[in-house]
């Protein structure tokens, strides 16, 4: 059990995300690079999971997010609901972040990294930071046809379509940080990426009444954070 002591939480928000494994093309990437199953599936992991300090940023919900996070605020992330390896519908729960600092751009955010002699995460968009190739991530489809489609493709092709379509998936990231830099670094008080614990919905529903809504993450209360943390083993503890 994990012991998170807290004296002050300005705001707990629930946010989701889609795993890795979500596609088929992700399932390959895991097998071949050895890659955790319930890391963020795109190009630049939005929070990259595996970062000592998980950065959130503007490149996913845009200014719907980041921008509104300040120190002192704690972010649960949730998958997704899918089946995850099992055969009922659920979510998992990969991980309960602080934020710590808010920078203004992720050139001023590089510098933290840096200074500590950290390897840059893979959401921080600065130069000689490029993105993670297509073969790493589960693919920028939109449903099971283009995907198989994809894999009737020869070796070669496939590697062309993967540099073609992280070159696009890229740039629209870099509009969005273009737009809002607000660059957020956080400290896990738990990740759980390679078999992180399972959320019924009755389980969302014993803690929220009902299973919520996390494609706008919504804040929580004290309470529903306490009870929800306790399912990946960090007992909260209000000073």
């Amino acid at each position: 059990m994990i012991e998170y002591k807290k004296r002050y939480i300005n705001t707990i928000r629930l946010n989701s995300f889609k795993p890795l494994c979500w596609s088929d093309i992700g399932k390959k990437a895991i097998e071949i690079h050895g890659l955790p199953r319930f890391i963020d599936n795109s190009c630049r992991r939005e929070p990259d999971f595996e970062s000592k300090f998980p950065p959130i940023t503007t490149i996913c919900r845009q200014e719907l997010f980041a921008p509104k996070l300040i120190p002192n605020d704690i972010v649960i992330y949730i998958t997704t609901q899918g089946k995850w390896y099992e055969d009922y519908d659920h979510h998992r729960l990969v991980a309960i972040l602080e934020v710590i600092d808010q920078r203004p751009s992720h050139e001023s955010a590089s510098a933290y990294y840096l200074h500590r002699g950290l390897k840059l995460p893979s959401n921080c968009l600065v130069e000689d930071n490029p993105p993670l190739e297509f073969s790493k991530t589960a693919g920028n489809y939109s449903n099971k046809k283009d995907i198989k489609k994809y894999f009737d493709r020869d070796t070669d092709k496939q590697v062309l379509i993967g540099k073609q379509r992280v070159k696009l998936w890229d740039s629209q990231y870099m509009d969005r940080v273009k737009k809002n830099s607000v660059f957020n670094i956080t400290k896990p008080i738990y990740v759980n990426i390679h078999n992180p614990p399972i959320v019924t919905h009755q389980k969302f529903k014993e803690i929220f009444g009902q299973v919520p809504n996390t494609r706008n993450p919504n804040k929580i209360n004290k309470a529903e954070f306490k009870e929800l943390a306790s399912l990946a083993g960090v007992n909260v503890v209000y000073e």
